[in-house]
This record gives C-alpha cells, sequence and structure tokens, in this order.
C-alpha cells in the first residue's frame, strides 16, 4: 500500500540541497567505479506528523551493498540532524 501525503516533506535548501549532500559524502566511495555500473537506488522514510523521522529504507539497490548501506546512513544523519523544513 502506499499513502501520499497532502504536503509532502520539505528540506531546508530544497531537494537539491539534500541531492547535493549525498553527492558530495558519496564521492569518495562511487569515483572508482564506472558510473554505467551504478543503478539509480531508492530510499523510503516516514516523516511522522511531529517531524520524526522513521523508517529508513533501501527499496532499489544501487548494485553495490556498501554503497546502498553507506546512503542509508546518510540519510537517517541529514534528516536527523535538522534539515527537515518545519511546517
Amino acid at each position: 500500500m502506499s499513502v501520499t501525503p497532502e504536503t509532502p516533506a520539505k528540506f531546508k535548501g530544497g531537494k537539491s540541497t539534500l541531492i547535493q549532500y549525498l553527492k558530495k559524502k558519496s564521492f569518495k566511495m562511487t569515483s572508482e567505479i564506472e558510473k554505467e555500473k551504478i543503478q539509480p537506488c531508492r530510499i523510503y522514510f516516514t516523516v511522522t506528523a511531529s517531524g520524526k523521522v522513521s523508517g529508513v529504507k533501501l527499496d532499489a539497490s544501487s548494485g553495490y551493498r556498501e554503497i546502498d548501506r553507506s546512503l542509508v546512513k546518510l540519510v537517517k544523519t541529514y534528516l536527523r540532524s535538522g534539515h527537515l523544513q518545519k511546517m
């Protein structure tokens, strides 16, 4: 089942800031891999009504287990360190 919220989560600096953060923090581990070999990964998470982040999980793999683990950890760190915009 999938639920689409009335108001999607917003990030301080916008979604592009989150993407830039992930690219910067994962550059070292991905720089030696051919870009064509890395699959797009998808990470889901829930933002509760009180603004807490939970259920951060990988839904689609990059094809590299270590990269997947690192990206999940980076997303958790980013979201739990105050980058969600208060509604």
